[in-house]
């Protein structure tokens, strides 16, 4: 299963086991057709126009993936950065692997995580469906 297709059903979730509890997902990864891009193997379509809009409507790269608008536990808010079930966040030895430390691929995630926490949010990498429910339970619990 996609990291997309884990978040689709970790919404439809959300709908089923909290109605009242007001979210949102970020969409700007979705693919809508357009110009080839090549990675891991696999062609994705996502439209220039797109990617031009995407960033103008944005301070930077990396945003989390949902937010869920309910203040708990002395925090305004829950941000969930979703990861793939499977995705190796930390090393061995309990440190982030290479992509998600400073000058990595995925650090601006880091950086966005900081942020919210710093200014009063819950804001937490998940990997898989299962654990971001663990997280979301005990969140609104």
């Amino acid at each position: 299963m996609t990291e997309k297709q884990e978040q689709i059903q970790l919404c439809h979730w959300i709908k089923l086991q909290y109605p009242k509890v007001r979210f949102n997902s970020d969409m700007s990864g979705e693919f809508i057709g357009g110009h080839a891009q090549k990675g891991n193997g696999k062609t994705a379509y996502k439209h220039w126009n797109q990617l031009k809009k995407v960033k103008l409507m944005r301070s930077d790269d990396g945003f989390p993936d949902l937010f869920i608008s309910e203040a708990r536990h002395g925090y305004c808010g829950l941000y969930i950065e979703l990861k793939k079930t499977g995705t190796a966040l930390y090393l061995k030895n309990g440190q982030m692997s290479k992509a998600y430390r400073e000058g990595g691929s995925k650090y601006n995630q880091v950086e966005w995580l900081n942020h919210f926490n710093s200014i009063g949010y819950k804001a937490v990498f998940a990997v898989g469906i299962k654990e971001a429910k663990e997280i979301i339970k005990k969140y609104l619990g």
